[in-house]
């Protein structure tokens, strides 16, 4: 049989994951494969002008999508586990595991359509089929580097988790920097960064002569928010009278820690919005393939009459 479309494989990779232990990438590849008995040319197919395995690249975005779905959590980079919703999903649910089924989850359908059209959608549906109906090409391309960008967002994170503290305050500066804001006062030699973890992490100077500084706190936390107090201890830490902080977190910020930031003019960037700043300023990215999107040049059409 060919290598099955990455839909096809919701429930297999549940089923690997099913004992609840922590499971890696090639490991769940041999499994399911087995499982889908699948040949031996199967999973040798290859797939676009790099030779990648087919079958690797669909588990990959089968895990992608029960991720989003809250079905499957990763657990350091490259290690995967089920969740308690994985386990009753396979358990419980007798109906076909496919895209429509994941279209109950908020979080699934803010990821396969990243618009206030699946907001308001009422009857859960395929994501491929209806948007191949109903969207033009360019949409279905605008979506797909969201999808991708989203996946990648992902992968970052998981590989800041996987490095000390130090490097998370290190990249922290490598990234302002890279977004113009001028340097850092203090040592961020990447083989000897320490963590400080004392309310501040960092200053940076908003300007290059270092008139106006920036103080930064950067926490790398996994799930669990940050809250208030963490972000008091933050504003404390301060010098008296500077408001310039910017505190950075792989994790998320509890409405509380928000609310208080906002009163005290603090900056917040949580997990999701500091992956996004990776991707844009090309920090701990590379470009795998550019695409360029052309349109008619009218006026050369019209300015060149004979």
């Amino acid at each position: 049989m060919a290598v099955p479309k990455y839909d096809q494989m919701y429930r297999p990779f549940l089923e690997c994951l099913k004992d609840g232990k922590n499971h890696r990438m090639p490991e769940l590849c041999k499994s399911i494969a087995k499982q889908m008995n699948l040949s031996a040319a199967d999973t040798l197919e290859c797939r676009g002008t790099n030779r990648s395995p087919l079958l690797q690249y669909r588990i990959s975005w089968t895990k992608t999508y029960l991720t989003k779905a809250g079905l499957v959590e990763t657990v350091q980079r490259g290690v995967y586990q089920i969740t308690d919703e994985g386990r009753k999903v396979l358990e419980e649910c007798p109906e076909p595991l496919d895209n429509a089924f994941l279209m109950r989850y908020p979080d699934f359908r803010e990821f396969v359509r990243p618009s206030a059209k699946s907001q308001k959608q009422e009857k859960p549906q395929d994501p491929i089929d209806d948007d191949m109906q109903d969207d033009t090409p360019d949409s279905v391309v605008d979506r797909a580097v969201s999808q991708l960008n989203s996946a990648l967002a992902d992968d970052i994170l998981s590989a800041i988790l996987s490095k000390p503290a130090g490097f998370f305050e290190w990249l922290v500066i490598q990234l302002l920097e890279k977004m113009g804001y001028g340097t850092s006062e203090l040592e961020n030699d990447k083989c000897r960064h320490k963590s400080r973890d004392n309310g501040i992490d960092g200053i940076i100077r908003q300007d290059r002569l270092g008139f106006n500084k920036i103080y930064i706190q950067a926490k790398r936390w996994d799930n669990t928010p940050v809250g208030r107090p963490e972000v008091q201890k933050f504003y404390g830490a301060l010098p008296m009278g500077m408001t310039r902080g910017l505190f950075i977190t792989t994790s998320r910020f509890s409405e509380e820690a928000q609310e208080y930031a906002q009163q005290r003019n603090l900056v917040l960037i949580d997990g999701k919005k500091l992956a996004q700043l990776m991707i844009e300023f090309d920090l701990g990215v590379s470009a795998q393939k550019t695409y360029v999107l052309k349109t008619l040049d009218t006026d050369f059409f019209e300015d060149n009459l004979i």
